[in-house]
């Protein structure tokens, strides 16, 4: 019996670009910059501390006729085709009420209304003391209203449901800023006057979600969490709608108008409620934050099993700060290392030498080091390299504890033994290179805090010797 050899790889500090995870850059407002417009030498570019970006614009800047959609527009496809261009992964967000609103051309088209869709006019008395026009908010369980935001859903499904480069869609047609609030810092009393209730509110929504899932069945879809009238609704009177999201694994996003983070609560940094929902639904769907505060609170929110994050704020640009010494820098660096899933092979067994066609065995020992599961399922690649580092042999398996179950968990230690046999490869000694990847996808490859990566994200943990 051959001898067997033990290795201990150490682990890395490098930012993992992986799917379904990350830290997302976010363009919003107005002035969306092109990749080709932001410095080359910008340490957060160099760095490569994130390969994903969100993009958010109001739908009356898209339709602003009826039918007739503006999807080359500079802050639109003219601002997040550059960042595809440079390997960047895009999340879209719609919003049928941004900011200003309508009167602004920040919301809702005012040919809906012309439409006959109803609407409210809010003062802006509570956000600034300068005379301005009124935010003109759209009654969103009004038929003409809904009637008019599904036909814009499908057209917007027809162009970009499952595009290679489409990381995910935001539901974002019941709320400000794409959430879920109706009202926060206004008089509520209009929006009862125009009808409404939690369980006309809830069969809006339950129409708004079916629309987004219709439109885009192959692409993962989110939606920001909050409730419709701050201070008089709570989160439990959107149990029914949040279960249906769950339901239809749609992303949960917690940070939108509605929610406060400071609150005592379990871990005394997250609201209770927010730590309550994360911690109960991350088992059946992603957790998305948007959250930007002390270190301390930021490692809470990464309690919260977070696949996604990006920064607060409706700024211009980028947002991020340009100084790579700055706290805030660290901060973005200390997110994009611990986002997501990050699985270490604490420990790899396998036989010194092995024997041509016969079967030989491989014993795995993984560490999720990261804040969230997977959510899907990768394969365990196993190759041999020469010298060249030519590829002479490679299979692939799937884990007995699959990657997408709660068994690769944060924290979680996984413990794998797996048979492999070597049919085609000459005599001689090899480098052993080991990788995650999709079974039927081979340029999906999983990045591992590992060092000896190949440009297939493979890794070399060893020697190994083939004899006849």
């Amino acid at each position: 019996m051959s001898n067997r050899i033990i290795i201990h790889p150490q682990e890395t500090a490098a930012v993992l670009l992986n799917p379904g995870m990350g830290i997302m850059y976010v363009l919003r407002g107005t002035q969306a910059v092109r990749y080709d417009q932001i410095d080359p030498a910008a340490w957060f570019l160099q760095e490569k501390i994130s390969d994903k970006i969100e993009v958010s614009l109001p739908w009356s800047i898209l339709e602003p006729e009826e039918g007739k959609f503006n999807w080359n527009h500079p802050q639109w496809e003219g601002s997040f085709k550059s960042w595809i261009d440079k390997g960047f992964k895009v999340a879209l967000k719609v919003r049928g009420m941004a900011s200003r609103g309508t009167l602004y051309d920040d919301g809702t088209p005012q040919w809906v209304f012309d439409a006959g869709a109803k609407y409210i006019d809010e003062t802006m008395d509570n956000y600034t003391l300068l005379p301005m026009k009124k935010r003109r908010i759209p009654v969103y369980w009004d038929p003409v209203y809904l009637k008019k935001a599904q036909n814009f859903i499908q057209a917007m499904g027809e162009r970009y449901n499952g595009k290679p480069w489409l990381e995910f869609v935001q539901i974002a047609h019941m709320g400000q800023n794409g959430g879920m609030t109706l009202a926060g810092q206004t008089d509520t009393r209009p929006w009862y006057d125009a009808g409404f209730s939690i369980p006309v509110y809830k069969d809006a929504h339950k129409k708004i979600i079916q629309s987004y899932t219709e439109a885009f069945p192959n692409t993962q879809l989110s939606q920001a969490l909050g409730v419709p009238l701050a201070g008089e609704n709570s989160i439990s009177d959107m149990e029914e709608i949040i279960s249906d999201l769950v339901q239809k694994k749609i992303m949960l996003k917690f940070g939108e108008s509605g929610f406060s983070f400071y609150t005592v609560g379990i871990s005394t940094e997250v609201d209770d409620y927010v730590e309550k929902y994360c911690k109960a639904y991350f088992p059946q769907t992603k957790i998305y934050m948007e959250i930007f505060s002390t270190p301390r609170v930021m490692n809470s929110a990464l309690d919260c099993h977070l696949s996604y994050w990006h920064r607060e704020g409706e700024g211009t640009g980028l947002g991020l700060p340009y100084e790579p010494t700055s706290d805030i820098a660290e901060l973005y660096r200390f997110m994009a290392r611990n986002i997501g899933y990050r699985f270490f092979l604490k420990e790899i067994e396998y036989p010194e030498q092995i024997k041509k066609g016969e079967k030989f065995i491989i014993r795995y020992e993984w560490l999720n080091n990261g804040s969230a599961p997977c959510y899907r399922d990768y394969g365990m690649s196993l190759a041999l390299t020469g010298p060249s580092g030519k590829i002479v042999w490679e299979d692939i398996q799937l884990p007995q504890t699959p990657t997408s179950s709660l068994g690769w968990n944060s924290g979680c230690r996984v413990s794998e033994t797996l048979g492999w046999t070597v049919r085609n490869a000459p005599p001689g000694s090899y480098d052993l290179r080991i990788g995650l990847r999709a079974m039927k996808n081979d340029s999906e490859r999983i990045e591992l805090p590992l060092a000896g990566q190949d440009d297939r994200r493979q890794y070399t943990v060893g020697k190994i010797k083939i004899i006849e």
